[in-house]
């Protein structure tokens, strides 16, 4: 699991582990931030061993980290290009995820293309 960050140049992309944040401390690095354009959030680890037992491990702390992290992102609003590949979700169900989202996609003028893939989402989610 990891997230790419792109801000002005392409040669500034900054990969890390999102959870490897305290999110609820450092929300706004990019809450506020104007300078990410591009965001890509990718599980490289869906469905091995590894993946497995991090979900589970510290489960109900990273379950709120989660959540910290998709609110900083659904505050953003200077991302232009974002996308989630796998099911990203730390033990957040995908319909909860998307609600966390939401105000991200609905109220970001600057977001130019959006792709959400490798998962399933059920109608009521979809909407």
């Amino acid at each position: 699991f990891y997230v790419d960050v792109n801000c002005d140049a392409h040669f500034n992309d900054f990969l890390f582990d999102p959870l490897s944040i305290d999110w609820e401390e450092e929300k706004f690095a990019l809450s506020k931030s104007r300078h990410v354009k591009l965001l890509e959030i990718r599980d490289l680890q869906q469905g091995s061993e590894e993946h497995h037992w991090l979900c589970i491990e510290n489960q109900e702390e990273r379950i709120k980290n989660a959540k910290a992290f998709y609110s900083a992102v659904a505050a953003n609003r200077s991302c232009k290009h974002f996308l989630i590949e796998g099911n990203i979700t730390y033990g957040l169900e995908m319909k909860d995820t998307v609600a966390i989202l939401r105000p991200f996609i609905q109220n970001n003028n600057k977001l130019c293309s959006l792709k959400l893939s490798h998962f399933t989402l059920d109608a009521k989610t979809a909407q």
